[in-house]
């Protein structure tokens, strides 16, 4: 949109501080009940999950598409991070 506004944010990662950033696609994924994946869900996965940023966006990626239970979806699903080493 043209018109949309953004104001930039900066954040400062301290060594072994990851950020995620995530499309709508995979907070909104559908079940078959018609459930969504929500941020919820999302939140609690990422501070149970794998510690190693790799192993967490697979483990994303899964836990999305078991939820899910094989009902195709209509939006992107996308994930990026990054881990502050030094």
């Amino acid at each position: 949109n043209p018109s949309q506004e953004y104001r930039d944010i900066t954040l400062r990662l301290e060594p072994g501080e990851t950020i995620l950033f995530y499309t709508d696609g995979v907070t909104e994924a559908m079940n078959p009940k018609r459930e969504l994946y929500s941020s919820r869900r999302l939140r609690e996965f990422v501070a149970s999950g794998p510690s190693e940023l790799p192993d967490l966006i697979e483990g994303i990626v899964a836990d999305v598409e078991a939820f899910c239970e094989g009902r195709p979806q209509s939006d992107d699903i996308c994930l990026v991070g990054f881990t502050r080493t030094k």
